[in-house]
């Protein structure tokens, strides 16, 4: 194949200039230009390495971007109707959520009053009538999950991790359709001088443009500033 002889042939060349480098020292300025003139060769070679990759690699990254732009042509009036369909069903879902937690806080304020009533009744705490609750809770909960041990045959704790199993998210409404609906918690920046500082990203971009500048500053409080050399 043509592109592996070429590079078997910088390859070559690569071991000879190599011992070159090897045996390469820089103590005077002479020396220095046989050095510039070698790095010079370097690049020269390293560009003659990356145009023959490119004249391999171009036209098929060209006809990948062809391809890729023919299909997002195709998939965009499709995306837009799943992004629709899916803020219709989002749309009914948040309702849905807010129904629940309606009869949520409903259920809460009648435990509540029930509570206040039990404790004045029986003459104790808000506390221990609360314990009282929870114990008769916990004993209806045991008799079902004991309800399930009997049916399946399966141990107490296997059956009280499957009565407290949470419902599936995911609602059949067809033997073909299966629709997956999850709450996700999002947010939104309002006030950035309130955001503490473990949340905030330092600039590093904006750090680089203001110490390389012609009057670089050299002062920025919890940042180290130093000048290197570096060879072009």
């Amino acid at each position: 194949m043509e592109t592996k002889k070429e590079l078997v042939e910088f390859k070559k060349e690569g071991v000879s200039v190599n011992k070159k480098v090897d045996n390469l020292v820089v103590t005077n300025n002479e020396e220095m230009g046989v050095a510039s003139e070698m790095l010079t060769s370097i690049r020269n070679v390293l560009k003659n390495i990356e145009a023959k990759r490119k004249s391999y690699v171009q036209p098929l990254n060209d006809q990948v971007k062809m391809i890729n732009a023919d299909f997002k042509t195709a998939m965009e009036p499709w995306e837009e109707m799943s992004k629709i369909v899916k803020e219709k069903i989002g749309g009914h879902v948040e309702r849905e959520h807010k129904i629940q937690a309606e009869k949520d806080r409903k259920k809460e304020e009648k435990e509540n009053k029930r509570l206040a009533k039990i404790a004045e009744k029986e003459g104790i705490s808000k506390a221990k009538a609360q314990a009282k609750l929870d114990a008769e809770a916990e004993e209806k909960e045991n008799k079902a999950i004991q309800v399930i041990v009997d049916r399946e045959g399966i141990t107490f704790a296997q059956a009280k991790k499957k009565f407290h199993a949470p419902d599936s998210d995911t609602s059949v409404i067809n033997e073909k359709a299966r629709v997956v609906t999850r709450q996700v918690v999002k947010f939104e920046v309002v006030d950035s001088n309130k955001v503490p500082d473990q949340y905030k990203v330092v600039k590093e971009d904006l750090i680089r443009k203001v110490v390389t500048g012609k009057d670089g500053l050299r002062d920025i409080p919890g940042v180290k500033i130093w000048v290197d050399t570096e060879v072009a």
